[in-house]
């Protein structure tokens, strides 16, 4: 595995989420009490930015259809609904694996 520095872990306050840009790569992290996440920023339902969404606990949730994406693994924990319609659409977020060093938050995010 190959870690690439994403961000400072003082620029993500605990519960916060924060929008990043490595290369070509759109990327959030999030700070869940100490614990840091990396996932790609943009919904794979609807591309619509997840750093805009609700934050509870290990998920987060898509602001435009309320999907629930589990940051340890990308599960869908929930389907995504818009209006009165759920809607069958699959495919989870894409999660990275997180290593710290020292104040450094950095992932294994690949070729960006």
């Amino acid at each position: 595995m190959s870690y690439t520095n994403i961000i400072r872990s003082s620029e993500v306050p605990a519960g916060e989420m924060r929008a990043v840009t490595i290369g070509k790569r759109k990327l959030m992290v999030v700070n869940v009490d100490g614990r840091f996440y990396v996932a790609d920023r943009k919904c794979p339902h609807f591309g619509v930015n997840l750093c805009r969404g609700k934050l509870e606990g290990e998920t987060v949730m898509c602001p435009l259809h309320r999907a629930r994406f589990d940051l340890n693994s990308g599960e869908v924990l929930r389907d995504p609904h818009i209006l009165f319609m759920d809607l069958n659409i699959r495919g989870g977020l894409r999660t990275y694996p997180v290593q710290i060093e020292g104040d450094k938050v950095m992932s294994d995010i690949g070729e960006a």
